[in-house]
């Protein structure tokens, strides 16, 4: 039997996924904000992490994943099956999100235009059914850090813009300083919605060295930093 899909308000793209299972509930992956899929190799759903909240520690986002109980699954079926998934991907860890919860399935048509539905949690005389809903992103915790903290991107137009350095770093040493802009790590764009990025803060490993190309001013160069672990 195909089941029906359940939508989204989410931005970024979506792609249906199924698992084995016949029992499984509707569920629904978005892909990471970067422009390439990252896929890893699969790992044992028992080593999945299930978490309240991110970790404190720099990690990479390969993607986030809705499930709807169609069939008076509990909680816990929910989670262990978004395991089961993440464990697919090669995630570390799945963060439970705090829209998780009870939620309603709507329906909508609008003046000369065809119906749709919505997940809202709110009662109206359009609601078609109502069910709890888990979300979770999915999460890999890299080996390696640069061992500097940067300022909230939200507050510098996107820019990496240096705020601190955490204890063991040598970026300091190196010639980096409060304010200095990183553009490039290794020639990669310091972005996380390119993927060549990503994946080379997942398989950078602690000890090696990194070439940042930083802007200071009006004036670019090139600066070696020392990886640390990736630690809170």
């Amino acid at each position: 039997m195909i089941k029906k899909l359940f939508a989204v308000a989410m931005a970024g793209g979506v792609c249906t996924v199924s698992l084995p299972s016949a029992a499984d509930p509707e569920q629904r992956f978005f892909p990471p904000p970067s422009k390439l899929e990252i896929t890893l190799p699969a790992r044992e759903a028992s080593s999945v992490e299930v978490l309240k909240t991110a970790p404190r520690r720099s990690v990479v986002q390969i993607g986030s994943l809705g499930i709807r109980a169609d069939g008076g699954q509990s909680r816990e079926d929910l989670l262990d099956l978004a395991r089961r998934f993440a464990a697919q991907r090669g995630a570390d860890f799945i963060a439970i999100s705090e829209r998780s919860g009870p939620t309603t399935l709507h329906f909508s048509a609008p003046n000369g235009g065809h119906g749709g539905s919505s997940v809202q949690r709110r009662r109206s005389m359009n609601a078609v059914s109502s069910a709890d809903v888990l979300y979770v992103g999915l999460g890999v915790i890299p080996k390696a850090a640069l061992g500097i903290e940067f300022a909230n991107r939200m507050q510098t137009g996107g820019r990496m813009i240096v705020q601190g350095f955490k204890s063991g770093s040598n970026a300091a040493q190196a010639g980096l300083a409060q304010g200095d802009e990183i553009t490039l790590v290794d020639g990669l764009p310091m972005d996380v919605e390119d993927a060549r990025y990503e994946k080379w803060r997942i398989t950078a490993q602690p000890g090696q060295t990194a070439r940042l190309t930083v802007r200071r001013e009006s004036t670019e160069r090139t600066v070696d930093v020392r990886l640390i672990a990736n630690e809170e």
